[in-house]
């Protein structure tokens, strides 16, 4: 069953209309799509009140944000199939679109100033379906105008980066993550964190796998095999000793092989990655 359970469309910060992803979905092979715009209901009640579309199945989310006090930083959560009349998520909703609101239209005022040509009702033409002036509507009047090449570029940094803080940046209050989760509970839904696209996830697979990397270790099942005719010549050369230069040859290929992550940084390599390699 092929699904995406993560999308944006015009109700926030996507550029396609939500009533066109389904067939989109449909063409790139998908029977099943969650339409997850941030603090919203609007995708919600939209897949709740077409369950099928074009052939896809539509299942009812929103992008729920919060910020991690202790570590002051973001936090995106998916939210599937929660209750669109629960006082707590419309409230939650109601206040984030009035707090985006405002910092975007800041924003936009501020970006008159450093592009005459730029004007904000513009970037309110990208803000009809959702009703909330996003980074993304703005970013798209500039790139209309010719003023950037791209929507999530240089000019994007610049105007609204982190670090270094954007130029027009204005942060908008978040609730605290325990008090999205309780909204979200409080609603019934599911939750599920949502990683930034500029998120790094670090995965972990069996050391035997095909995949490129396994236990943070490059060609996890090549170096499983040297390591399998390591210990077959060890047994080997317990009688027959001529085989030892073999099996120092085959130990150190091995070695060598379960070190190549750090040619790619040491985020890839890990306690049971340096502990394979010592062990060949």
């Amino acid at each position: 069953m092929p699904g995406d359970l993560h999308n944006h469309s015009t109700c926030s910060d996507g550029s396609v209309p939500i009533h066109r992803l389904p067939l989109m979905a449909a063409r790139a092979g998908l029977d099943t799509m969650a339409i997850s715009d941030h603090d919203t209901l609007l995708s919600v009640n939209y897949c709740y009140e077409h369950p099928v579309q074009d052939g896809v199945r539509l299942l009812p989310a929103t992008e729920l944000t919060g910020y991690d006090h202790e570590h002051k930083h973001r936090v995106h959560l998916l939210c599937y199939f929660p209750d669109p009349e629960s006082r707590e998520l419309k409230e939650h909703c109601d206040i984030l679109r009035q707090r985006r609101n405002e910092c975007g239209l800041q924003s936009a005022k501020e970006i008159e100033a450093l592009y005459p040509q730029f004007r904000t009702e513009q970037a309110l033409e990208y803000a009809k379906d959702s009703g909330v002036l996003f980074k993304s509507g703005i970013m798209e009047a500039l790139h209309q105008l010719g003023l950037c090449d791209a929507v999530y570029g240089k000019l994007y940094s610049y105007l609204f980066g982190w670090e270094p803080r954007g130029v027009v940046l204005h942060q908008v209050k978040y609730p605290s993550v325990q008090e999205v989760i309780a909204t979200a509970k409080a609603a019934g839904a599911v939750l599920v964190f949502a990683p930034s696209p500029t998120d790094r996830v670090r995965e972990t697979f069996s050391y035997f796998s095909l995949t490129p990397f396994g236990y943070a270790n490059f060609a996890p099942f090549i170096t499983a095999m040297l390591t399998c005719v390591v210990l077959l010549l060890a047994l080997i050369s317990i009688k027959q000793k001529r085989v030892c230069k073999a099996l120092f040859i085959v130990s150190l290929v091995a070695a060598v092989i379960s070190l190549l992550p750090l040619a790619f940084g040491f985020s890839y390599f890990s306690i049971v990655g340096v502990f394979i390699t010592l062990m060949l």
